[in-house]
């Protein structure tokens, strides 16, 4: 069997004569297998744990921030805000369906880059376009280490196909300034990452 954790009362049946409780919802007896999760890439294996030093401490602390850091997208969805009156803990509620939203390639003049136009425009100072676009407060920023963003930039274009795809879009740009592109990315076939 897989390992899985149950309460008592999610128990399938019992064996009488050993007394063992059975549990099927997980693996279904063990026919269904999950392979383990590859090994997380450096820096990442290093930050993402809750035993080490202050660095990784405050990378944890501050994980949210990060991911949004590197979202190729923005989140589109009908949010409805009713539900919080007050009375108890906060909701977030979506009405319909959720989608992305992906706009233009490059930034409009004088906007700064956001979402995947950060791995296409003004490369070179990727980290501080980076940590412009998370949150206009001083506080957010002073919680980000540029070192572990510039690492996990690094990261991402080794290890992440999209960021590979963007990063080859931002090459095409520079050399055919130009030219008018469409990036498309169609649905993965299996085995495929992209």
């Amino acid at each position: 069997m897989c390992g899985a954790l149950f309460w008592y009362g999610e128990r399938t049946r019992g064996n009488v004569r050993n007394r063992a409780i059975q549990y099927y919802n997980c693996c279904k007896g063990g026919k269904v297998y999950l392979p383990p999760y590859e090994e997380r890439p450096e820096p990442l294996k290093s930050l993402a744990r809750f035993d080490s030093d202050a660095r990784t401490k405050k990378f944890i602390a501050n994980i949210r921030q990060y991911n949004c850091l590197f979202a190729f997208t923005s989140m589109g969805a009908n949010i409805d805000n009713a539900v919080n009156d007050g009375s108890g803990p906060p909701l977030f509620k979506i009405c319909g369906q959720v989608h992305h939203r992906i706009g233009s390639l490059l930034p409009q003049e004088g906007s700064t880059p956001q979402f995947l136009q950060l791995y296409i425009y003004d490369t070179v100072n990727e980290v501080e376009n980076r940590l412009r676009c998370l949150n206009p407060t001083k506080e957010s920023i002073q919680n980000i280490d540029p070192l572990i963003v510039q690492e996990l930039i690094k990261m991402l274009d080794e290890h992440n196909p999209f960021a590979k795809k963007f990063r080859m879009a931002r090459d095409r740009l520079s050399d055919y300034e130009d030219e008018d592109f469409i990036i498309r990315i169609v649905g993965a076939r299996e085995g495929d990452p992209v």
